[in-house]
């Protein structure tokens, strides 16, 4: 078993890769250390499995940020920062071999499908904390910030 972060930002990914929509765009889970070189190399659609054409100009990264415990009796009991990104590529996603998505439309509905996220008994729902834009040379990336309640389990 993962760490409970990397664990929490893997069943976001699938939850996104549940959503029809969604689903042919990468997700990447960040752990620690090379997520600059998969992102270059999702949207390059240099990700996708073998016998795919992979489209061009989207792909999701999805990490754990930050966290607190929640609880001063209980500190296995964490609030963790779910960080969700939709990195796009303006020309690589328009063009003949892109995903030809609005980036907006996408990131919308990955914030729906994230707090929709039904994590099970005794589980509360993602709460959203916040959202940023931000617009470089050819890219435009999304980001939000989602809450989420879990217990630290030491075995």
């Amino acid at each position: 078993m993962s760490d409970p972060w990397t664990q929490l930002a893997s069943d976001a990914s699938a939850i996104l890769a549940a959503e029809t929509a969604l689903a042919p765009i990468p997700r990447i889970v960040d752990e620690i250390g090379g997520i600059n070189e998969a992102i270059d190399r999702a949207l390059s659609g240099a990700g996708a499995k073998e016998g795919e054409t992979g489209k061009l100009g989207l792909c999701f990264a999805l990490g754990a940020m930050a966290g607190r415990a929640t609880d001063p009796k209980k500190t296995q009991a964490q609030e963790t920062v779910l960080h969700l990104e939709l990195i796009a590529n303006w020309q690589a996603n328009a063009g003949e071999l892109g995903h030809q998505l609005a980036p907006l439309d996408v990131f919308f509905n990955a914030i729906k499908a994230l707090l929709n996220w039904d994590r099970g008994p005794g589980q509360r729902r993602l709460r959203f904390a916040n959202w940023n834009k931000e617009i470089t040379e050819g890219e435009v990336i999304l980001s939000a910030d989602f809450l989420a309640d879990h217990l630290l389990i030491f075995n």
